[in-house]
């Protein structure tokens, strides 16, 4: 009896001190200029949504130029990017539901889903999705669009288009065959974007990608660990790499994935691979990728 009493207080404190943890991290100010603060927070509710509108209303009115591709960081895995013609979205979430313009949505040619976690999929969000755009998710995922949206359900190596966009999915170890999907992108000017899902890529997979679809950009999830992280990198060969899937770990998983312990990554990798461009973003700010000449 004595000892089940130890093992209940003990583990009581450890989660006391993991909620205490995540609490501390979101009123602790900035990190990277005041851009990780957690949004579930209302004093961050306020500037996650001011985020959001201003990413959307400076890619509305940016121009890119040929050899171009501008991306901003959304929040977790999502990312918007922007080429000359065409804008593509990425694990689009919003965590909670607000006023949101429907000029922000008439915007996006292709959303992408790589699975249905809910920091990763936003059923509110879809419901705003208008016909225009298309919207791919991997065959586990049934999705509730507005009547006559266009939707593209994609196994494995699979491929779609939309007009000068090609959506190649790739392969995610993240649970069983097809409940995730990596995605590579080409571009209507010729530049090949992957975002890795959660990077649970079988290892032979990511060779066989980096010698027939070696991407350009690569947007992967930096908290498999320096070594996995390095390991994706040297497979697949881009020359841009941008961190996903950092606000989540920043804050509610804080003791064990921290901003020092993801910037140990970055500058592991940039010893590494000295030609490659590694960013750990911060939300609201705009990345131009541009094509050597």
């Amino acid at each position: 009896m004595r000892s089940t009493l130890k093992q209940g207080l003990a583990f009581s404190i450890m989660v006391l001190v993991i909620a205490a943890s995540s609490v501390l991290w979101s009123f602790s100010g900035s990190m990277q200029g005041g851009t990780f603060r957690d949004p579930w927070y209302s004093t961050q509710y306020r500037e996650f949504t001011a985020n959001w509108r201003n990413t959307f209303s400076e890619a509305r009115n940016l121009v890119v130029n040929e050899s171009c591709v501008a991306l901003w960081w959304i929040y977790n895995a999502g990312f918007l990017v922007k080429t000359p013609k065409r804008v593509i979205a990425f694990d689009l979430y919003l965590p909670w539901a607000f006023d949101l313009k429907d000029e922000d949505f008439d915007m996006i040619d292709v959303l992408c889903i790589t699975h249905q976690h809910d920091d990763h999929y936003s059923p509110y969000l879809i419901s705003k999705i208008g016909n225009r755009t298309l919207i791919v998710t991997p065959p586990s995922l049934t999705i509730h669009a507005r009547e006559g949206a266009k939707t593209a359900n994609l196994g494995w190596w699979e491929n779609t288009t939309y007009s000068d966009i090609t959506v190649t999915a790739l392969p995610s170890m993240h649970d069983e065959e097809g409940f995730a999907n990596g995605y590579l992108i080409t571009t209507d000017n010729g530049i090949r974007i992957i975002h890795t899902d959660d990077n649970e890529y079988c290892y032979p997979d990511m060779f066989k990608i980096g010698q027939t679809m070696r991407p350009n950009v690569l947007l992967v999830n930096p908290t498999s660990g320096s070594m996995q992280t390095a390991l994706i990198v040297r497979a697949l060969g881009p020359e841009y790499v941008v961190f996903t899937h950092l606000y989540e770990f920043f804050i509610h998983l804080s003791g064990i994935w921290t901003y020092e312990r993801v910037n140990n990554v970055k500058e592991n990798l940039a010893k590494q691979y000295p030609n490659v461009r590694v960013i750990m973003p911060s939300l609201g700010e705009k990345y131009i990728y541009s094509k050597p000449e």
